[in-house]
């Protein structure tokens, strides 16, 4: 139970860094559980609904050490909201071989 406090916790401080109406964090963890990478959603342009999903970002930088992919999304209050990866994100990562789990 204190691994899911800590996790949260985790994703809550990086998805705050995002400038995005929805703050999306992806923590990205290797075969035996451990963090490795942490990353949260951006703008790709200046068009509404064009981002850089944090998930993605996670897969193009660490394709071969990440196993597990956990992500989050936090409203601009900071409080838990529903998740689930996109249809490519979700394809990109049974490619690659990698879980995706949401945390909502």
């Amino acid at each position: 139970m204190a691994l899911n406090h800590d996790i949260i916790r985790i994703a809550k401080k990086k998805a705050m860094q995002s400038n995005c109406n929805y703050k999306v964090a992806a923590l990205g963890f290797n075969k035996k559980f451990e963090l490795v990478c942490t990353a949260f959603n951006r703008h790709r342009f200046v068009r509404k609904g064009g981002s850089i999903h944090a998930e993605m970002a996670i897969m193009k930088e660490h394709p071969k050490s990440i196993k597990t992919i956990i992500i989050c999304r936090f409203g601009r209050s900071g409080d838990p909201l529903p998740i689930r990866p996109c249809q490519q994100c979700q394809t990109k990562a049974i490619e690659l071989g990698i879980r995706i789990r949401t945390i909502d």
